[in-house]
């Protein structure tokens, strides 16, 4: 088996303070060969001290070979390995016992024919490997210890045909012997009477013989059954039982023979221990599959599947159990038609219950596909699912289970494809009286990857669901469904896709109404292939999930992270990367009590175009997020990101483009308690030729939150970033504040890409009533909607590079301000300003606005700015007060209004120069603050802000073309939001 490009997410199955610390000696893949030889020595060396005895089989009798003749003789069958039967009982408070059946004999060559015509002897078949059976018992006072590993033998290998001569034939090839069996004569036991009992048994198949390099067929892997108890620990005090099976490994196959199978693993029910008053109480079981043969032209084996199964209650103080259970590989084929092997599936069922605490692990491994050579396509990964349920009725209960599907193998020439990758199944469930914590991770396989003309395999998908559930206590749920990654692809070949995730409230917790539950989902979309040749990348997988829980706790906490998968490179000039994966999240939650909702989108990064090869777009992020508290505090928390657009690697052409990002926070409190909501959504930014980030390639971006506390306390905020973007924020309650903040990270206005201006508007209000405010800023020339004010208490709104035609209708009957503008000046701004009382209103309402640009570039020194004021509307009295100030570097005034006519004065027709801006770093600052206590006041007024022109060619066309966002940015880096406990990408 080939290892190159195997999924390298590092998932750690059980954190290291939950492993224990024992001398059992595990064993060891080296490629995919499992070293028995390993295994036994760790049985010798473990303890000096110990009684140990070797029992291991002799090897059965070599097949005579044909001597050369007219015709040639066959070669003789190698003879059966020696079956080894051995129980072992000692006075020895530590026995250890190793029986290993002998191997097959070699299969004979055939004699090749000495003259023409005459035909070569059939080859001789391997012999099978020798049964193995065993059994050791150990009873005493103290420290007790059985330990058993019996081995079954390998078959023996084929022996070569004979050859022909002329018109004469080649002998038949043969077939690998089987390997032997491995079984228990009777219940591995340790007894003690006043300490620690440790039995442990570990059962290995013999693995299929091979053929040589002349053809033949392998021989099969035994496999190895347990379906009862088999290994037995008895003490008052520490009590640890330990099964492993193995299944052999299949022969290897040539020429035009069929590979052997690699034999199943299956340990159920397999451990027990028991004690009047048990202390301490471990339970281990493994399960490995084994291999499938390699073949050529012939047929492919059978990987070995792996099962692991319990069901058992314990009483004891406290509980630990163990699991790993992993599927064989798929075989590997060298041949230029046909498909290597399928990896096994594994699949895990334990059900544990203890009246004490409880605790339990287990990790399931699918096995790989076979790789191929020569054009042959890659085997596909298997699945591999793990479902794993706790219960205790006095303790705690804590489990962690992860699930991996296995990899796709590879097709490495011409047009072999590379295999898809498995899916990765997990389902947890712990209960406890007390405190509850389960944790469960799937992981989708990786596609195979192709190096010749093929398609890398697409990602596998990940599914499940992981549950909490506590009767007084915290119940604690954690689940992670990651898809699998695209296999690559080099020269002609196009990449595999990402997986696509949808999970629907996959992970719930439930306590009673004294106790409090925590949720944690996370989502994740596979990678594009990483790399990618002439047909191009694959796509980042798309991710979509929910969560939703009606709850009658003190206190409950929903939070959901989703994640697009990335597109993948493209290192070719004729082939596109990938596009991001979008992503989507909704979190409704209810409860009685404090209630938390937190809901996380990122959208998939467009892959990045090397070479000439185009970048792919960024992806579309959504969050929408739902909190509420009958009786306490409520916060409601939604962020979207969307995915930046692949960046061009030296070529100058456009990159991909931003993915938009919206989001929606909702949170009521219907107590007198705190309602608090937040809303971010940043767009993706798009790339330029220049491999800057652009605002024509960026996306728009949507914030909004709310929150209702009517007797209460009413907080929201709502933030938006984007090429356009539009933030509102409203509030219920008898006081708050809320705040509505749109940015954008800048725009150029010449040839230079750093002559940039950076902008923030800012809008917030207290809360005394139902009051909303919004904030909009586009920096393309887009102008608000007609009603986007309508039904705000306070607003802003502000368009960078509008056009000729939007500046005319502005700036229509504004002769003063026509006349200081001239033609100097460009119009490079439109805005609007307002603010009006509530119509439910009660008591003093304030509006405060603040609209910042930065000028970032030194080109800007010297250049004269000007504002104007314009349309001034008002009901009522218009305020009770208003302040308004400007300011830059050179330039500060601040004015106050008495009364409406006044103000009508000042924002009709009224251009005010700024002077000039100075350096760098200017900051042209608009402030208003606008208070009144009387229903029916209102206010608004337009603007204009102009800026002289630089004496260079071309920068009236730039202005009028459109304002480029060119300010450069390191590209971002993928945010997580929180740790994913034990994975890593």
């Amino acid at each position: 088996m080939l290892e190159n490009h195997r999924n390298d997410r590092n998932v750690g199955a059980v954190s290291a303070s939950r492993r224990l610390n024992t001398s059992w000696c595990h064993s060891y893949h080296i490629g995919r060969c499992l070293i028995i030889t390993a295994l036994l020595s760790c049985l010798a060396s473990a303890a000096v001290d110990a009684a140990i005895v070797t029992n291991l089989g002799t090897t059965g009798i070599a097949g005579t070979h044909g001597v050369d003749g007219d015709p040639g003789p066959d070669g003789g069958d190698g003879g059966v390995g020696e079956h080894v039967n051995q129980s072992y009982t000692s006075p020895d408070t530590d026995n250890q016992l190793s029986v290993r059946g002998g191997d097959g004999g070699t299969g004979g060559n055939g004699g090749s024919a000495l003259s023409a015509g005459f035909n070569g002897g059939n080859a001789g078949d391997g012999g099978d490997g020798g049964n193995a059976t065993g059994s050791v018992a150990t009873s005493g006072s103290g420290e007790v210890r059985s330990w058993a590993a019996i081995v079954g033998g390998n078959g023996g290998d084929v022996g070569s045909a004979g050859l022909g001569i002329a018109s004469g034939s080649a002998g038949s090839d043969g077939t690998g012997g089987n390997g032997g069996t491995a079984t228990v004569a009777s219940i591995v036991t340790a007894t003690s009477s006043d300490g620690d009992a440790d039995a442990r048994v570990l059962l290995s198949g013999g693995d299929g013989g091979s053929a040589p390099p002349t053809g033949g067929s392998g021989g099969d892997g035994a496999a190895v059954s347990v379906s009862s108890v088999v290994v037995q620990s008895i003490s008052d005090t520490r009590s640890e039982a330990d099964a492993r099976v193995f299944g052999g490994q299949g022969g290897h196959a040539t020429g035009t023979g069929n590979a052997g199978n690699g034999g199943n693993a299956s340990v159920v029910n397999a451990v027990s221990t028991s004690g009047s008053q048990q202390r301490d109480v471990m339970l281990f079981q493994e399960a490995y599959g084994g291999s499938a043969g390699n073949s050529a032209n012939g047929t492919v084996g059978l990987a070995g599947t792996a099962t692991n199964d319990l069901t058992t209650s314990v009483d004891s103080v406290s509980t630990y159990g163990n699991f790993q259970t992993e599927g064989g590989y798929g075989g590997d084929r060298h041949s230029n038609l046909g498909t290597a092997g399928d990896g096994g599936d594994a699949d895990s069922t334990v059900n544990l219950t203890n009246t004490g605490d409880l605790y339990g692990d287990s990790e399931v491994r699918a096995g790989h596909g076979g790789d191929a050579t020569g054009g042959a396509s890659g085997g596909n990964g298997a699945n591999g699912t793990a479902n794993l349920t706790l219960h205790s009725t006095t303790g705690i209960a804590d489990g962690y289970v992860v699930a991996f599907g296995g990899d796709g193998g590879a097709g490495l020439d011409g047009a072999g494809q590379g295999g898809d990758g498995g899916i990765g199944t997990v389902n947890v469930v712990v209960q406890s009286e007390v405190n509850a914590t389960a944790l469960g991770s799937a992981v989708g396989g990786v596609g195979g990857y192709t190096e010749g003309t093929g398609t890398g395999g697409n990602g596998g998908s990940a599914s499940g669901s992981v549950s909490a559930i506590s009767d007084t206590g915290t119940a604690s749920a954690e689940g992670n469904f990651l898809g699998g990654y695209g296999g690559e692809a080099g020269l002609g070949g196009q990449g595999g896709n990402g997986a696509a995730l949808f999970i629907n409230n996959a992970v719930t917790a439930t306590s009673g109404p004294l106790g409090s539950t925590d949720v944690y989902q996370v989502v994740e979309g596979g990678e594009g292939s990483r790399n990618s040749g002439a047909g191009g990348a694959g796509n980042g997988g798309d991710a979509d999930g929910r969560l939703s829980a009606e709850n009658t706790n003190v206190s409950s906490s929903l939070v959901a992270d989703t994640y697009g998968g990335d597109g993948g490179r493209s290192e070719y000039s004729m082939g596109a990367a990938g596009t991001g994966g979008t992503s989507e999240t909704h979190v409704t939650l209810e409860n009685t009590g404090t209630a938390n909702a937190e809901g996380y989108a990122y959208g998939g990064f467009g892959g990045i175009g090397a070479n000439g090869a185009v970048g792919g777009n960024g992806a579309n992020a959504s969050s929408t997020v739902s909190g509420l508290s009958t009786t306490g505090t409520s916060t409601a928390i939604s962020e979207a990101y969307g995915g930046d657009g692949g960046e061009i690697l030296n070529v100058s052409i456009n990159g991909g483009l931003g993915g938009d990002a919206v989001a929606s926070a909702q949170s009521e409190s219907q107590g007198s308690s705190t309602a608090t909501s937040s809303a971010v959504a940043i767009a993706g930014y798009g790339i330029d030729a220049s491999e800057s980030f652009a605002s024509q390639r960026s996306g728009l971006a949507v914030a909004t939150a709310s929150s209702q506390s009517t007797l209460g306390v009413a907080n929201a905020n709502a933030t938006a970033d984007g090429r356009i973007a539009n933030a509102t924020a409203s509030g219920v309650g008898s006081s708050g504040q809320i705040v509505a903040r749109s940015t954008s990270t800048g725009v150029v206005y010449d040839a230079s890409v750093s002559d940039s201006i950076q902008v923030s508007n800012s809008v917030s209000a207290n809360v005394g009533s139902s009051v909303r405010v919004d904030s909009f800023i586009a920096t393309d020339g887009t102008m608000w909607a007609p009603t986007a004010s309508s039904a705000s208490d306070g607003f802003s709104l502000l368009t960078l590079n509008p056009s000729g035609s939007d500046v005319q209708l502005a700036l229509a009957g504004q002769s003063d301000t026509l006349a200081a503008y001239g033609s100097e000046y460009n119009v490079v701004g439109l805005g609007s300003i307002g603010s009006s009382y509530p119509a439910d209103g009660t008591g003093s309402h304030t509006v405060s606005i603040d609209t910042l640009l930065t000028f970032n570039d030194i080109e800007f020194n010297g250049r004269e700015a000007m504002i104007s004021f314009s349309n001034f509307q008002s009901t009522g009295n218009a305020f009770s007060d208003l302040m308004l100030s400007l300011t830059t570097t050179n330039y500060a005034q601040s004015w106050s209004f008495n009364s409406s006519s006044e103000a009508s004065t000042f924002f009709s027709d009224n251009p005010i120069s700024l002077g000039t801006l100075a350096g760098a770093s200017d900051q042209l600052r608009l402030q208003l603050d606008w208070n009144s206590s009387a229903l029916g006041d209102s206010f608004s007024a337009g603007y204009s802000l102009g800026i002289t022109a630089v004496p260079e060619p071309g920068f009236a066309a730039l202005i009028g073309f459109g304002l480029l966002l060119g300010l450069y940015r390191v590209r971002r880096t993928k945010y997580y939001h929180g740790q994913i406990n034990g994975i890593g990408r």
